[in-house]
């Protein structure tokens, strides 16, 4: 979520974030320099880090909305693969949502900072960057990424 946080921060403070077409990274998930990591372990720092990005971005209403619904769809998911008997993924949803209770603290210092060279609003940065969804495509990707993670 490294690229993510950094162009919600750029963007609250005022600047634009470009798109380069031409240009091109290649992104495996998962991978170090030599050697495959734990799908686990990289999924939950990813959930962990996502709900940590989200805390510290977001304007205390939409940190209300947004956040809550986040939670939300976190422990259905968790759920969802408590009742597939796959205890290792409902485990790393539970441990990266507490990992962010415990560190609270640390984390309102953090929300604290980025609030404070904050220019613009959620509302005028949504107008610029949110598109609607597709649930059905929604629904595909997340195939998608179960058949990978079963891997």
């Amino acid at each position: 979520m490294e690229e993510s946080d950094y162009c919600f921060r750029v963007w609250l403070a005022g600047y634009k974030v470009l798109y380069i077409p031409t240009t091109f990274i290649y992104h495996k998930v998962g991978f170090s320099y030599t050697k495959k990591m734990n799908t686990i372990s990289v999924n939950y720092n990813s959930f962990k880090n996502r709900i940590l990005m989200l805390y510290k971005n977001l304007e205390t209403k939409n940190l209300i909305l947004i956040l809550t619904s986040h939670i939300f769809v976190l422990l259905l998911l968790s759920l969802y693969y408590l009742v597939k008997l796959q205890f290792s993924k409902s485990s790393m949803i539970i441990r990266a949502i507490i990992w962010n209770i415990l560190n609270i603290k640390k984390s309102y210092i953090k929300r604290q900072k980025v609030q404070s060279f904050r220019k613009l609003s959620d509302d005028e940065l949504f107008k610029n960057i949110m598109q609607g969804f597709n649930i059905k495509e929604m629904l595909m990707h997340f195939a998608k990424v179960e058949a990978n993670f079963r891997r």
